[in-house]
């Protein structure tokens, strides 16, 4: 079967999940228009049920209803067992403030059928109103429709390290030889962790240039979430040995660079960052919990920082004195004056020890 024929012959289900975002998520279903047949809302665990709201509204789409919001993954992971369980071999995932292009999702499955090795084909996200390109987890920004135009790459399909979870197909046969998406990071990673532990496993992971989505932002970042959970989950990916970031890190230039961070942005973003490193540390993962009191923030933030600071001293001590004899840690200079110290001190020794005998 041709790419072409898979192209007109694309009948997945494109998998839309809510969390408290209705406005957004009618406005973006009433932009798929071509795709309403085969679309379903998963509405996970929303504080106000709307979806007798949305079958009135769109009446050819299918909704579920989730008992409680359990966060990305567990709101896929149950959404896509229905999926298996109806015999459907991919699926379309895509954010509730995101559209899809014509022929989006139909380029990316007609891929994923291509490739049966293929565990998933990403799309191109556009962000910031067209402004910011996503791809294989790194991200381009561009000022211009020129600049835009010099970065773009060609419509075809190429390998990806990692892809992005706002739009994406996905092939069932992958998922139930792979397991769910791990629930412990609830917001952030979780695609990631799964993507690499898949290449890891021989399944191959591909971008389709030819699928574009239009994301509108990070519609779930309220309280700052997106800093909060994208801190504390980098500790869970270095936990369960995922380099999500693409290098190898350890845990002190973690927090060394998350340190770095806090400082940044307005006053609620810092807090969300420091809260994040210091949940990360302990372990606290799962959904964001009530934040740290200042009295219990503050202490440990200071004594993280003088923590950071002792390693990178030893780190630039080891650095100096790479290779130089019997008094490692010491820089040039140090070394020179303690080898002269000891010196004078070994003679005076033996004089006195001389001087002690004759009497």
């Amino acid at each position: 079967m041709t790419r072409d024929s898979l192209l007109r012959s694309t009948d997945v289900p494109v998998l839309i999940l809510n969390f408290n975002g209705w406005d957004d998520t009618f406005a973006n279903i009433a932009a798929m228009q071509p795709y309403l047949s085969n679309l379903w809302l998963v509405d996970n665990g929303s504080d106000h049920d709307r979806t007798a709201e949305a079958r009135a509204r769109f009446p050819s789409i299918r909704t579920l209803r989730l008992p409680r919001n359990g966060g990305w993954a567990a709101g896929y992971n149950q959404a896509l067992s229905v999926v298996a369980r109806e015999g459907h071999d991919a699926a379309y995932l895509l954010n509730n403030d995101a559209v899809a292009a014509p022929g989006a999702v139909e380029s990316a499955v007609a891929a994923l059928r291509a490739d049966k090795d293929c565990a998933a084909v990403g799309s191109i996200i556009l962000t910031h109103g067209g402004r910011r390109l996503s791809f294989d987890g790194e991200y381009f920004y561009f000022k211009s429709e020129r600049e835009r135009a010099s970065l773009a790459f060609s419509r075809a399909v190429r390998p990806a390290r990692v892809l992005h979870g706002a739009g994406l197909a996905l092939s069932m046969t992958a998922f139930a030889k792979l397991g769910p998406f791990p629930e412990e990071y609830f917001l952030y990673w979780e695609e990631a962790d799964w993507f690499i532990a898949a290449r890891r496993r021989g399944w191959t992971l591909l971008v389709d240039g030819s699928s574009v989505v239009m994301h509108t932002g990070e519609a779930s970042n309220s309280a700052h979430n997106s800093r909060y959970y994208r801190t504390r989950n980098r500790f869970l990916a270095l936990q369960r040995g995922i380099a999500v970031s693409g290098a190898e890190e350890s845990l002190i230039s973690l927090v060394a660079e998350e340190l770095v961070r806090c400082s940044r942005g307005d006053a609620e973003g810092q807090k969300a960052t420091r809260q994040g490193l210091i949940d990360g540390l302990l372990g606290r993962f799962g959904k964001r919990r009530p934040p740290w009191r200042p009295l219990v923030l503050t202490p440990i933030i200071l004594s993280l920082k003088l923590l950071v600071r002792w390693h990178q001293l030893q780190a630039r001590l080891r650095a100096a004195n790479r290779g130089r004899g019997p008094f490692p840690g010491l820089p040039e200079r140090a070394l020179n004056f303690a080898t002269r110290s000891a010196q004078i001190l070994r003679r005076r020794r033996r004089d006195l020890g001389l001087a002690k005998y004759s009497r």
